[in-house]
């Protein structure tokens, strides 16, 4: 066996899956973790208490947020249009799950204050 062979995640992974299903766009409210201000990388989202990573297709509003546009900051949410594709191995359980937000519709402003949330204090 030859050691010095490099293999990419995936060349792995595509080792490990026998079948990938991808659904249709569905509409969705992903809350922002941690989004991505420099590049076209994946975004940190949750859904639901799931914390996972999407990549954002939509080029038009991608460049509007890149360019200070649209304001995005952790605690706000996307209602947008995601495809989700599930990867299943040879053994039909699930390997992987990625996320594609192929439209964001609109960002919804994070109504509360930390104060609002923890109390401010005062009683």
């Amino acid at each position: 066996m030859k050691l010095s062979v490099r293999w990419s995640i995936e060349d792995i992974e595509a080792l490990a899956v026998s079948r990938t299903l991808e659904s249709p766009p569905s509409p969705m409210i992903l809350a922002v973790k941690k989004p991505d201000y420099l590049g076209t990388s994946q975004w940190d989202l949750r859904l639901g208490r799931k914390t996972i990573q999407a990549k954002i297709q939509d080029a038009d509003w991608l460049r509007r947020f890149q360019a200070r546009e649209e304001d995005v900051r952790p605690g706000d949410a996307l209602e947008c249009m995601v495809v989700v594709t599930q990867l299943y191995g040879h053994d039909n359980e699930l390997v992987a799950e990625r996320f594609a937000v192929v439209t964001v519709i609109n960002v919804l402003r994070n109504q509360y204050t930390q104060a609002q949330l923890f109390g401010d204090g005062e009683d």
